[in-house]
């Protein structure tokens, strides 16, 4: 009798999935250090061999030149290693490259791409002056033509709008109508507005 054992060929990479991660942070929440810190996020990869050649190892590869991070090179836990981080007010976002290698030394096509914002934690959110806007406009209405406008303000004394998806902006705080009207083919003629800091460049 003859046995044949069969072992693995190591013919895959690791894949991230997702590749893209975005993440939010108070200022608060940024403070890193201490005993057991919470992950600020998880990337993960998977690899499909089996054995050494399917484990997985993770690290930081750019963006990460200061040392604000550090990533668990067995879990692909993402920590604030120096505290506190800037808010994104001084800088708009922190973009890391996370690799993935296998336990042959085979690396992963694309790396994972890690986005991370800080808000100042004395910026409160925007409230809006009132909670609900009844707006109306005739159903031949030209198009530009405006129908009421709304307002956001801070706790911080200014004041923020934010685009309205679907619809046209003569100012930041006007609505227009954007297209010829007609009520047969609009379902609930209604929208939601909603009212966020931007950290970007936002249109052209």
């Amino acid at each position: 009798m003859v046995k044949i054992q069969l072992t693995d060929v190591n013919d895959n990479r690791p894949t991230f999935y997702p590749r893209e991660y975005n993440v939010s942070l108070r200022e608060e929440d940024a403070s890193g250090g201490g005993e057991s810190p919470s992950p600020v996020v998880v990337v993960a990869a998977t690899d499909p061999d089996s054995g050494a050649f399917g484990s997985v190892s993770y690290a930081i590869v750019a963006g990460n030149e200061a040392g604000l991070f550090r990533v668990d090179r067995r879990t692909g836990e993402i920590f604030v290693a120096r505290p506190p981080l800037p808010p994104s007010r001084s800088r708009p976002l922190h973009h890391l490259n996370v690799s993935a290698t296998d336990g042959a030394g085979l690396r992963a096509v694309a790396d994972a791409e890690v986005f991370v914002s800080v808000v100042d934690s004395r910026r409160r959110p925007p409230v809006f002056e009132r909670p609900r806007y009844n707006l109306s406009a005739r159903e031949d209405a030209p198009r530009g033509s405006v129908i009421g406008s709304v307002r956001a303000t801070s706790g911080n004394t200014d004041t923020r709008r934010r685009r309205i998806p679907q619809q046209a902006l003569k100012s930041p705080t006007t609505v227009e109508v954007s297209r010829k009207l007609d009520l047969t083919q609009i379902a609930s003629p209604c929208c939601t507005i909603d009212g966020g800091w931007y950290f970007g460049k936002v249109g052209p």
